[in-house]
């Protein structure tokens, strides 16, 4: 039976019902102009698609590739058209469950489209694996489709150390819960189904008798690829190492020393071919030192007897040909044996590679072509969804930027220059010395028809409830962060002393969060700061709102009386004044109606109908894959200009309200000089004038917390985000401590046992070069072309029960039908070669928030 590792699979449950009502409430929500009924059979098909190819249990089989590869077709087509998380959690079992727990492990939870596929695509390599591993590999065809096989699972693997930058933000968070979709992880699974591939190249190479030269450099680049796979499940924290299960682990060390043993063997042979005796026996030499620390490996107890025995009989076979090698060399040849150290080092071929099948990664034309189009038609590219929010982006920051504010600013002067000159107040002093001049009434009417004071003292109110509210949540995050620091320090007490405890610290792993939260701290301290700008307004001006949306004899005997005299209204000066007053405000109310008009203007505003048709003459010209934002940049240079026009018409305005004010406070000064200066008629002035202020101070503190409350209401929604966040990472965390404690514990129970030492072989003649310790020098790898050969000779042996009957005739052809290996058993054997080879302390992540603070 073929010596191949078995991949096991990722498991799932059915989600039929789930998933089809969170793609109806998604499309519901988020694409108003489309009924979920127009997408009703298309929503089918997707979870059909998905109970066909993980629901129901993975055969490694044909068929069960092809109904994998058409779910990843038709969920990466959907990936373009929504976004990863449309609130449908998908769990998965972890392939590679800690090695000791005592429960087992809940599956992984993510809300996520782009987990989805990447469990999609595990399970796909691994199927293409155990494909490989199922050939008889009796013949060259069966080892070509082996290769092809392995080579197929690499270059899905491949393909999965692409994806990981897109989804390490989302895994991130869930930590060493999610460890088998870590780079190390997946780059383990790389190496070791490409030095699979290899060792079938090797295999066939024997088999088709090439010569030793080139055998050897095949089996050096099988033993350089699984140390790669050695190294690469050391890399990541938590290691891979720690989860493989251990026979996996046995099995690449014994493999790597194995086929460098293999490599210098068959070197050796060519050696003695072309009469170089003396480093014939450097070779052998240094083959038996690695086939005895092979066997040292070996006898660990995890690897089976078959594989010790394969490992014995090849070292018997190289110290057979060793004792006739010195042999012949003492009494004929008397060749020097160099040291293992001067022998030129043996340069792999690589003859495999990742091969990604075409229908996985161009899916868009293997969907049209082979699985009756794409479905959900009229759903436009999640790219363009994007695109139009950042058309609206920038335009609402340009309707906010260049014209709100503009208008806000000239407002803000025109009030400000009117207060220091005590207009209209002075005007009207003189106009009506008894009684309430007609703009007051207005002002008064305006303040009694939103019942003033009582509207600002609710605002005032919602405000300062969300405000508490706001703070609980950033809290509350910052409580669940302090919980696991606390349980992280405790735990990290616990393991001490027994050492091996190799996690980083809350403090260090959570600075993100931690920074994050102070962030926000910030902007709700300086919200805080505003808030009592606003109250602050409000108490100063609160009694003279009050007396405005009172009764109005109240209003009426809070301005003091001018005794009857001659008026002064009728001079030029105070004409002036009025026609002055009256172009300022014809201005302001320009400026209002432009404002309004760019509002509107924004709000009617919608370029999808445009992006959409760019997007598909882009695509309909390039073949373009999934759709980019940056298409777009002439389209949006050329529909903001619309908003020029506006824009000039505000710039206008306010140049003329500058002109006006400056005229108006040289008719001031003739104004003042001609009436007289009454201490009467100034408190008249100063009276009405403070009126007028206090409405413009009502309209400013009614739109301040307006603003607040949308502030307030939008911050609750990151700071509930920012809490989940926190929420997942704090589980994460608690995951790794699982499968971390799981590995500490095993080791514990199953300590390594002690490293086997041969006894030393007698010396069979004495040789003036006795044979040192094998190194070998790593040079780069030479490539070969050659016709496709693969070769391994190993055979298998399971602990696991025999493999099941294959499926029922409805499959494809019978001579692909394979068993289900997703199990976890110990190494097989090996054959011979040709018949013949075989922490600092953790503060309070409060304190360090109110650190960052100061």
């Amino acid at each position: 039976m073929n010596q191949h590792l078995s991949f096991p699979f990722k498991t799932t449950v059915p989600l039929a019902g789930p998933l089809a009502n969170s793609l109806r409430t998604y499309i519901t929500a988020n694409f108003k102009e489309h009924s979920p009924e127009a997408f009703k059979q298309d929503i089918s098909h997707f979870c059909l698609a998905r109970e066909e190819a993980v629901e129901k249990g993975i055969q490694v089989h044909r068929e069960s590739v092809s109904k994998l590869v058409r779910y990843h077709a038709h969920l990466n087509y959907l990936l373009g058209k929504l976004p990863a998380d449309i609130g449908q959690p998908f769990p998965y079992t972890s392939a590679f469950p800690p090695p000791f727990t005592f429960h087992t492990p809940a599956p992984v939870e993510l809300p996520s489209l782009a987990h989805e596929r990447f469990a999609v695509l595990f399970n796909l390599g691994a199927c293409y694996s155990n494909l490989g591993g199922q050939e008889g590999r009796l013949n060259a065809d069966s080892l070509k489709r082996a290769i092809a096989a392995f080579q197929n699972a690499a270059g899905v693997f491949h393909y999965l150390l692409s994806l990981i930058p897109d989804t390490s933000a989302s895994l991130d968070s869930f930590g060493s819960s999610v460890y088998d979709f870590k780079e190390g992880f997946i780059r383990t699974l790389l190496f070791l189904t490409q030095a699979m591939a290899q060792e079938c190249f090797w295999q066939q190479a024997v088999l088709e008798k090439y010569k030793n030269g080139i055998v050897a450099k095949l089996a050096m680049k099988v033993s350089d690829l699984y140390e790669q796979a050695i190294l690469a499940s050391k890399a990541d924290s938590p290691a891979a190492s720690s989860f493989l299960p251990s026979n996996w682990t046995a099995l690449m060390n014994v493999k790597q020393l194995h086929f460098q043993a293999v490599a210098h063997y068959r070197m050796g042979v060519e050696d003695l071919e072309k009469n170089r005796y003396g480093n014939e026996i450097a070779r052998l030499e240094a083959a038996e030192g690695l086939v005895k620390k092979t066997l040292g490996q070996a006898k660990s107890g995890v690897v089976s007897d078959a594989v010790i025995g394969d490992i014995k009989g090849f070292l018997q076979m190289i110290q057979t040909s060793l004792v006739r090698a010195r042999k012949d060399n003492d009494l004929i040849y008397l060749s020097l044996v160099p040291p293992a150290g001067e022998l030129a080092s043996i340069q792999g071929a690589m003859m495999v590679k990742p091969v990604l099948p075409v229908e996985v990664g161009d899916g868009l034309d293997w969907l049209i072509n082979s699985d009756g189009g794409l479905g959900w038609e009229g759903l436009v590219d999640w790219g363009v969804h994007v695109a139009i929010s950042i058309y609206d982006d920038r335009k609402d920051s340009f309707v906010k930027d260049e014209i709100i504010a503009k208008k806000l600013e000239t407002d803000q002067l025109v009030a400000l220059t009117l207060q220091s000159l005590n207009l209209p107040g002075s005007l009207q002093a003189i106009e009506r010395p008894i009684g309430l001049p007609p703009s007051l009434l207005g002002i008064a009417d305006d303040i009694k028809r939103e019942k003033g004071a009582d509207r600002v003292r609710g605002m005032m109110e919602n405000v300062g409830t969300l405000r508490a509210r706001a703070d609980g949540s950033l809290n509350t995050a910052l409580d669940i962060l302090d919980q696991e620091a606390e349980e992280d320090e405790s735990t990290r007490a616990k393991y001490a002393q027994t050492g091996g405890w190799s996690r980083p610290p809350s403090f260090e792993v959570n600075e993100y969060l931690i920074t994050q939260a102070g962030v926000y701290r910030g902007t709700l301290t300086q919200a805080g700061d505003s808030d009592s700008i606003v109250r602050q307004k409000w108490e100063e001006w609160e009694e003279k709102i009050e007396i405005l949306g009172g009764d109005e004899e109240y209003l009426t005997a809070s301005i003091p009386r001018l005794p009857s005299g001659p008026s002064l209204t009728s001079t030029p000066a105070a004409r002036s004044l009025h026609t002055l007053l009256e172009t300022l405000s014809d201005l302001t109310a320009t400026r209002t109606r432009i404002a309004d008009s760019a509002r509107s203007m924004a709000a009617r505003d919608d370029v999808r109908s445009k992006v959409i048709s760019e997007a598909n003459s882009i695509q309909a010209g390039s073949k373009a894959g999934e759709v980019k934002a940056e298409w777009f940049e002439k389209l949006f240079e050329k529909e903001l200009r619309k908003y020029e026009g506006l824009e000039r018409e505000m710039v206008e305005n306010s140049d003329q309200a500058n002109r006006t004010l400056e005229e108006l406070r040289t008719q001031n000064e003739e104004f003042i000089h001609s009436r007289k200066t009454s201490p009467i008629i100034k408190a008249r002035e100063k009276a009405l004038q403070s009126f007028d202020i206090a409405h413009q101070k009502y309209r400013e503190v009614v739109q301040n917390l307006e603003e607040g409350i949308k502030f307030y209401s939008g911050f609750l929604d990151i700071l509930s985000k920012f809490q989940d966040e926190c929420q997942h990472f704090v589980w994460g965390r608690r995951s790794d401590v699982i499968a971390i404690t799981a590995a500490l514990e095993n080791a514990r129970l199953n300590p390594p046992p002690p490293q086997f030492e041969p006894e030393p072989e007698p010396e069979l003649r004495q040789t003036s070069h006795p044979s040192p310790a094998v190194s070998r020098p790593r040079t780069q790898p030479a490539t070969f072309s050659l016709p496709h050969p693969n070769s391994s000779d190993w055979t298998t042996e399971t602990f696991a029960p025999p493999f099941p009957p294959p499926p029922p005739p409805h499959a494809p052809s019978s001579a692909n039908l394979v068993g289900t290996p997703a199990r976890r058993g110990p190494v097989a054997g090996l054959s011979k070669e040709s018949g013949a080879e075989g922490s600092p302390s953790r503060r309070s992540t409060r304190v360090r928030n109110q650190q960052q603070q100061q």
